[in-house]
């Protein structure tokens, strides 16, 4: 995404394509990127390093140049804005960094931090329960008998 600052949570998606003749068009399907893409303006990169590759039917490839070029385009994307993928990524950022397993369960702590939770079952066991907090896109598993997080998941899941 352009404009991000060197310590922003990276929004974009890469791939690697490997050129089998003189000319090669692709698709870049950015839908299989980890998350959706935001809409917005992106900085397109793109990179031709004739050693990758070149042995692989596309001997030509072995004499051309090193190529680098970008160009800003506008995305439709997700839909969803630059701001809440920020948001998303910042709060997934800090759950990474600072909760693992048998952390003391307190809704409204979390709450505080990671916006409102949806309360649902869990498949992990009948022991557990699922919350899942969309501002962040994560789910908590939670230990009823010990009040404490067995784990969390990326996505809205049951166990």
């Amino acid at each position: 995404m352009a404009g991000q600052k060197p310590d922003d949570v990276f929004i974009g998606h890469s791939e690697r394509v490997t050129l089998a003749s003189s000319r090669t068009e692709f698709v870049l399907d950015t839908s299989s990127a980890r998350n959706a893409l935001p809409s917005g303006e992106y900085d397109a990169e793109v990179s031709f390093y004739p050693r990758w590759g070149a042995e692989n039917g596309n001997p030509a490839a072995k004499t051309a140049p090193e190529l680098e070029a970008t160009d800003r385009i506008t995305l439709g994307g997700s839909g969803e804005d630059r701001a809440d993928a920020e948001r998303r990524n910042e709060l997934q950022r800090w759950v990474m960094g600072n909760i693992g397993m048998n952390v003391p369960w307190n809704r409204e702590n979390f709450e505080a931090r990671l916006g409102p939770a949806q309360k649902g079952p869990s498949t992990m066991s009948r022991l557990h329960d699922a919350y899942y907090f969309p501002d962040a896109d994560m789910t908590f598993l939670v230990n009823r008998l010990k009040n404490e997080v067995t784990v969390w998941r990326v996505g809205d899941v049951t166990e």
